[in-house]
């Protein structure tokens, strides 16, 4: 079960639970994702610097669509997990996860083809 769901809960006050996980979830997600960005932009400034066009073209293509899947990805975890979400956000979270777990898993076999 999810911890901020069980959160929701509870009877006593959880302001220091919720701002411990929101702390953590935090750092296990922006880090990853930070690394990938930096990671994407050495990418991007070597493949500019190739000679044929035709390959950068093709790299391009490549590396955006592998972007775009990983922000879509970071983007669901981050509205998910670190947005503070109130009683009222049920369709929100139900859309998210949908997000989470359907749609990026499918986006996989267009991008690898």
């Amino acid at each position: 079960e999810d911890l901020c769901a069980r959160l929701k809960r509870s009877r006593s006050d959880t302001t220091i639970n919720e701002v411990g996980i929101l702390t953590a979830g935090s750092a296990v997600v922006t880090l990853p994702f930070m690394c990938i960005l930096v990671s994407y932009g050495h990418m991007g400034a070597t493949i500019l610097r190739r000679p044929s066009l035709k390959g950068m073209c093709k790299a391009l293509s490549t590396c955006g669509s592998h972007l775009c899947v990983v922000s879509v990805y970071y983007g669901a975890v981050i509205a998910l997990y670190i947005v503070p979400s109130s009683n009222s956000t049920n369709d929100k979270d139900i859309a998210v996860s949908v997000l989470y777990t359907l749609v990026i898993p499918m986006l996989n076999p267009f991008i690898c083809s």
